[in-house]
């Protein structure tokens, strides 16, 4: 929340409440709809990645990988590296 000085009082500016800054947000959004569809598209990607995260495996060592792999079921094996 900004401070304001007395003379801003005095030549009829005040501070602005979040509820008025959120409205002042939401109209500003609402008035570009590029802008709002981005936001949309943004806010779906979020939530897929969210619901689709793949969780680490189950299989601690590469003799059960091996196992896995050999029983002749589809598997897909992923690699990851920090190099």
């Amino acid at each position: 929340m900004q401070r304001l000085a007395r003379g801003d009082i005095q030549k009829g500016r005040t501070a602005r409440t979040r509820k008025e800054l959120w409205m002042g947000l939401l109209t500003f959004v609402m008035n570009n709809k590029l802008l709002a569809i981005m936001l949309a598209g943004v806010a779906v990607f979020v939530g897929l990645h969210i619901v689709w995260y793949i969780h680490p495996s189950d299989i601690e060592s590469v003799d059960e990988l091996q196992a896995h792999v050999r029983r002749g079921e589809p598997t897909v094996v992923e690699f990851y590296t920090n190099l």
